[in-house]
């Protein structure tokens, strides 16, 4: 996470100015920072290897850097678990700019109140037809 040096609010690692206040952060340059080309997780030159999933890690030209645009697999049972939870998760999301995780998240949070009108209606049925 990169903290904005005017407003100190916490950005991500990949952002180029402040979410809040719209402050440059830096730019990304080959000699600053490496990543792991599977998670997209961003390090310091000190660093070897990738603390996430252990892969080693490579010189970061930002031009390659992919975007992770889904949700983790924790955030996903979050939002089944607790949909308002989910739902929060995905407007914080939005309001970063980061849309497809948000997006993902919210409709993901409205999979326990299907599930749950599906039961019902069921049950209905059941009881209609005895």
């Amino acid at each position: 996470m990169i903290t904005c040096p005017k407003c100190n609010e916490l950005n991500g690692d990949t952002r180029e100015t402040c979410y809040k206040c719209g402050v440059s952060l830096g730019d990304l340059t080959v000699t600053e920072k490496k990543h792991c080309s599977d998670c997209n997780s961003l390090y310091t030159p000190g660093d070897r290897t990738c603390k996430v999933c252990g892969k080693e890690l490579k010189v970061c030209d930002p031009r390659q850097l992919k975007k992770n645009t889904t949700p983790s697999d924790r955030e996903f049972m979050l939002s089944i678990l607790f949909p308002t939870v989910g739902s929060v998760l995905g407007w914080m999301y939005i309001s970063k700019g980061e849309k497809e995780k948000g997006k993902a998240l919210i409709i993901t949070s409205f999979i326990p109140f299907i599930v749950a009108v599906v039961i019902v209606l069921i049950i209905i049925f059941i009881i209609s037809i005895t």
